[in-house]
C-alpha cells in the first residue's frame, strides 16, 4: 500500500506534493482520511421538512433559474419545488452550473440548508445532478474535508480508487469483543465500511473498530516507552524513608495534604529498584516546587545529581532562588546553567557539575549541550514539561545510567488527556493550594470601563500592591494593545511615577532577568510584558493583573496568567480587559474564565472547546496519532484500550 499517489486516475505530480505536505503520502495514507460526515441519501426528504442547520436530500423540479455577477464573484440561484413546498438553491463563484439546470427538469439535491435573512431557507452549494447514480442516490455517502487546494469530490474519486486495493492493507489484530460484544470487524472490512457504507450498525461498528485500533496503538507505544524505562535497574543507595524527615522538617512551613501525598508517592518511587516515572501536576501555585525539592535533597542525601530543566532563563533563576531558600538549611547547594553564563563562568560551573561538586542543577536547554555532563545523574526533573518535547527530556536523562524523571505541569490535566498524552507516567495530582492565600477576584472589563479600570490599578499599587499587565504582542498587529503601546500611553497617563518596565520575549536575557528583579525588588511597580511571564515570575506583592485582548489566549493559558497574582496574603484581581465587540464565543469562553479560578475545571472546559489534538502538543510527537479517536468522548473505549495495552506489563497508578 506505499504504492505513489500518482499511481491514480487524475493525480499528477504537483497535485501529489500538495497531498503530502498535508500528510497524505501513498495510496494507504489515502484511506486514513476518514469521512467528516455521511449524507444519507437512501430516500429524499419533502422540500418541507427540511430545517435551517441541517442537512437535506431533496428531489425536485427546476422552476426558476437566475444569476448575478459582482466583478470576479458570481451568485446563481435555482428555484425547485415538489410536491410538500420549494425551496431556494444558492450557488457562490461556480458559474459553469448555470448550464447544469433546465426548467422542468428533476434534479436530486444533497446539501446544507441555511436561513436567508428575509427568513427563507436555501440550500447552500449542495451536490446536484440529475442522474441518481451521479449523486449516490440508495446510499449513505461519506463526506470528506479536502486539503486546500483539492475539491471534495475528486478527493473522493481518489479513495474509491484505493477502496480497489483495500484487501492489500496489512491486518491488524485487535483484542476483546467491540462495543456490542461481537468479534471485531477486520482492519480491511471497516475501512470499506467507514469509505462505503452499507447500513448505519455496520458503519457504526465499522468506526469503532477504528477508533479503539488508535487507541490501542497509543496505548502499546506508551506501554512498551514505560517498559523500556522501569526495566532497567534504579540508582542504588538512596533511603528515602530516612532522609525526608530532616527536609521536610527544615521547611519554613508545614506541607498541604496534597503535597505530602505526591512526597509519599515519590519516596515510594525512589525506594524502588526501579527508575521513577511520574508527573505530579496541579493548579497555579499548589506548591510542585516544594515536592521537587524533597525529591532533591533526598537524591543529594543519596551521593547522586538531579538536573532540573526549566524552558525559560526566568524560571531556571526562579528555580534557582527556590531551591536555595528550601534546601540551603540542609547543606544542599545549586548551581543554575543558561545560555547568558560568560564563557569563563560558565567553564567552572561544568568542571564543578563534571566533578560531582555541585548536587543540583538548574538550567535551560544549555543543560542539553555535549558539556555538561553529569558523573552521578541520579534524578531529572522537567518543569512545564508540555514545552519541551520527549526526545529533549530523554536527552538529558540519557546523560545518567538510569536516572529517575519527575515531570511538573502547572497545567491541570483532564484524566482523559493524561491517558492519551502521559500514559507511560504514574500521575500525581497536587489538588490543594498552600494556606495563607489571599482572596482572587476575576472581571471581565468592557471597553467603556477602562478608564475606571486603571483607576482602581492605580489605587492597588498606592496601596503597596504592583501589576502586571499583559498584552498580546511586542509591537506589532493592533498596535494600542501592544506591550510598547501600552507601556507609552500608561507613561503619559502618569503610571511613570510607579516605575514602568517592559518584557518580552525579544530582550536580552540579561535585560529581562535584570527587569524581573526591579520588578520583584519594588523598583519598577508597572510590569508590562508579554506572554513571557505565563509561568515563572513569582512575585507575592504583585496583587493586579490586567490582560490585555484575552480573547486572543486560551483558557489554560488565560488562568496561568492569572497565576501571577494571588500568591501572597493580599486580595488579588485579574482584568481581562476587552478591546470591543466580542464574538459570542469568546465572550462565554470569557465569562467561564472569569466565573471559575479552579483549574482543574478550566482545564476539563479546554479540552471540550479547543480538543485533544492541540492540547497534545509535542507531548505525542512519535506516538501514533488519532484521527477517528477523541478521548473526550471515547472515554470508556481509551480505558479498555489502556487495559489490554499495559495487560502484559506494569500497570501505571490513574
Amino acid at each position: 500500500m506505499t504504492t505513489p499517489l500518482t499511481a491514480l486516475r487524475g493525480v499528477g505530480a504537483r497535485t501529489a506534493e500538495r497531498l503530502e505536505s498535508a500528510g497524505i503520502s501513498d495510496v494507504e495514507a489515502l484511506l486514513w482520511q476518514f469521512p467528516i460526515g455521511y449524507d444519507d441519501r437512501r430516500e429524499p426528504i419533502p422540500i418541507a421538512s427540511a430545517a435551517a442547520g441541517e442537512r437535506a436530500f431533496v428531489r425536485g423540479v427546476v422552476r426558476r433559474v437566475g444569476g448575478r455577477r459582482f466583478g470576479p464573484r458570481t451568485t446563481l440561484r435555482v428555484t425547485v419545488e415538489d410536491d410538500s413546498g420549494s425551496i431556494g438553491v444558492v450557488y457562490f463563484n461556480q458559474p459553469y452550473r448555470r448550464t447544469q439546470f433546465t426548467v422542468g427538469e428533476a434534479h436530486w439535491f444533497a446539501g446544507d440548508v441555511v436561513a436567508e435573512r428575509g427568513g427563507g431557507l436555501v440550500l447552500q452549494n449542495p451536490d446536484a445532478a440529475a442522474s441518481g447514480d451521479a449523486l449516490g442516490v440508495g446510499r449513505i455517502v461519506p463526506r470528506y474535508a479536502p486539503p486546500d487546494g483539492i475539491g471534495a469530490t475528486r478527493l473522493r474519486d481518489w479513495i474509491a480508487q484505493a477502496l480497489d486495493d483495500v484487501d492489500r492493507v496489512p491486518p491488524f489484530a485487535l483484542p476483546g469483543a467491540d462495543p456490542d460484544g461481537e468479534p471485531w470487524l477486520s482492519r480491511r472490512d471497516a475501512l470499506r465500511e467507514c469509505h462505503r457504507p452499507t447500513d448505519d450498525r455496520r458503519l457504526e461498528r465499522a468506526r469503532a473498530r477504528l477508533r479503539f485500533e488508535e487507541l490501542f496503538a497509543l496505548q502499546r507505544a506508551l506501554a512498551a516507552r514505560r517498559s523500556r524505562f522501569v526495566a532497567t535497574h534504579g540508582v542504588d543507595g538512596l533511603e528515602p524513608a530516612t532522609a525526608i524527615g530532616p527536609l521536610v522538617d527544615a521547611l519554613p512551613f508545614a506541607p498541604t495534604a496534597g503535597q505530602r501525598a505526591a512526597l509519599d508517592a515519590i519516596a515510594g518511587d525512589l525506594a524502588s529498584r526501579h527508575p521513577m516515572h511520574r508527573l505530579v501536576h496541579g493548579d497555579v501555585g499548589c506548591g510542585k516546587t516544594v515536592v521537587a525539592a524533597i525529591a532533591a535533597g533526598i537524591v543529594a542525601n543519596g551521593g547522586w545529581q538531579t538536573a532540573v530543566l526549566a524552558p525559560t532563563e526566568v524560571l531556571a533563576e526562579q528555580w534557582g532562588r527556590a531551591l536555595a531558600a528550601l534546601l540551603s538549611p540542609s547543606g544542599v547547594e545549586c548551581v543554575v546553567v543558561t545560555g547568558r553564563l560568560p564563557s569563563a563562568e560558565r567553564r567552572a560551573v561544568e568542571s564543578a557539575i563534571v566533578g560531582g561538586r555541585v548536587p543540583i542543577v538548574v538550567g535551560t536547554h544549555a543543560l542539553l549541550s555535549a558539556s555538561v555532563a553529569f558523573p552521578r545523574l541520579g534524578l531529572v526533573v522537567v518543569d512545564e514539561e508540555q514545552r519541551f518535547g520527549v526526545a529533549q527530556r530523554d536527552r538529558l536523562r540519557g546523560k545518567g545510567p538510569a536516572p529517575h524523571l519527575l515531570v511538573l505541569s502547572a497545567t491541570p490535566i483532564p484524566r482523559t488527556l493524561a491517558l492519551a498524552a502521559y500514559g507511560d507516567l504514574d500521575v500525581t495530582t497536587i489538588p490543594d493550594r498552600p494556606p495563607g492565600r489571599g482572596p482572587r477576584k476575576t472581571v471581565v472589563v468592557e471597553p467603556t470601563r477602562a478608564p475606571g479600570m486603571w483607576t482602581f490599578v492605580a489605587e492597588r499599587i498606592e496601596r503597596g500592591g504592583r501589576a502586571f499587565v499583559v498584552c498580546p504582542s511586542i509591537d506589532a498587529e493592533a498596535a494600542s494593545t501592544s506591550a510598547v503601546a501600552t507601556a507609552e500611553a500608561l507613561t503619559a497617563d502618569g503610571f511613570d511615577r510607579f516605575g514602568i518596565a517592559v518584557l518580552h520575549g525579544r530582550m536580552a536575557s540579561d535585560t529581562k532577568a535584570e527587569t524581573v528583579a526591579r520588578f520583584r525588588a519594588g523598583d519598577v511597580r508597572v510590569l508590562v510584558a508579554t506572554t513571557v511571564v505565563e509561568v515563572g515570575v513569582d512575585v507575592p506583592t504583585a496583587d493586579v493583573i490586567v490582560i490585555r485582548s484575552p480573547s486572543r489566549f486560551g483558557l489554560s493559558q488565560l488562568h496561568q496568567l492569572r497565576g501571577r497574582v494571588g500568591r501572597g496574603e493580599r486580595p488579588s484581581w485579574c482584568l481581562a480587559a476587552l478591546d470591543g465587540d466580542e464574538a459570542p464565543d469568546a465572550l462565554a469562553r470569557l465569562r467561564l474564565f472569569a466565573a471559575h479560578d479552579d483549574g482543574f475545571r478550566l482545564a476539563e472546559a479546554d479540552l471540550d472547546i479547543r480538543g485533544p489534538g492541540e492540547l497534545l502538543g509535542r507531548r505525542q510527537h512519535g506516538l501514533p496519532g488519532l484521527r477517528l479517536a477523541d478521548p473526550r468522548t471515547d472515554r470508556a473505549m481509551l480505558e479498555r484500550a489502556r487495559a489490554a495495552a499495559f495487560a502484559d506489563g506494569a500497570q501505571p497508578e490513574s
